[in-house]
């Protein structure tokens, strides 16, 4: 049976540690545990999709203080806060900072897996973004710098004539570049190659290539 997803539980807690080790197993999550936070952030390698389910009170560091080690480090996996005695300040601190949901202790197994679902399915959507993202990076990253221009052209709704002329090519140089452009992005044509590129979220073939820093 898969996986519903990866929890790393941080909680200092023998009790409620094991407690929730054994209801989340058995509702079919896999899971590590740490008691420390230190060991955590040493040893910890997260994977996808996951969730973070972090006490706010731990020997050592604060929840705050090991998220902000988290996004110090570039770790955006979504953080779910659990505590049973946490300052406002401290509550809205965390919610600035990203954190996805808070728990007051005690807290029901219904309301722990809507938090965890939830935060799961975010993580899910964020990694298939990135690699899809990083696919179309590859893929792009194949077109010449004239394939490019005239892809940016293409992706603006003009045709081969107007964009031989914007280039200073023959329209057949043009046709030539369109049907390698649809060979390198593996498209078939150019409803196909505007869908891949979804050219609403950047102004050019150049932004996007930028979002790689």
């Amino acid at each position: 049976m898969a996986s519903l997803g990866k929890i790393y539980l941080i909680e200092d807690s023998e009790d409620l540690t094991r407690h929730l080790v054994i209801t989340l197993l058995r509702l079919g999550y896999s899971l590590e545990s740490y008691s420390d936070p230190l060991q955590f952030l040493a040893q910890a390698k997260i994977s996808t999709p996951a969730v973070i389910l972090l006490d706010m009170r731990l020997p050592h560091l604060s929840g705050v203080e090991i998220q902000d080690q988290l996004i110090t480090r570039g770790i955006t996996t979504p953080i779910v806060f659990i505590s049973a005695e946490s300052l406002p300040q401290e509550i809205i601190e965390a919610m600035k900072k990203g954190a996805l949901d808070f728990l007051w202790k005690p807290f029901s197994t219904h309301q722990l897996t809507a938090a965890l679902n939830r935060a799961l399915a975010i993580d899910l959507d964020h990694s298939q973004a990135i690699n899809q993202q990083a696919h179309l990076l590859l893929l792009v990253g194949n077109l010449t710098e004239k394939e490019r221009q005239a892809c940016d052209l293409m992706l603006r709704g003009f045709g081969n004539k107007a964009i031989a002329d914007m280039l200073n090519v023959m329209p057949d140089t043009i046709k030539k570049h369109r049907a390698r452009i649809y060979e390198k992005m593996q498209v078939t044509d150019q409803a196909a190659l505007v869908a891949l590129l979804n050219h609403n979220t950047f102004a050019s073939i150049a932004d996007l290539l930028a979002q790689r820093s």
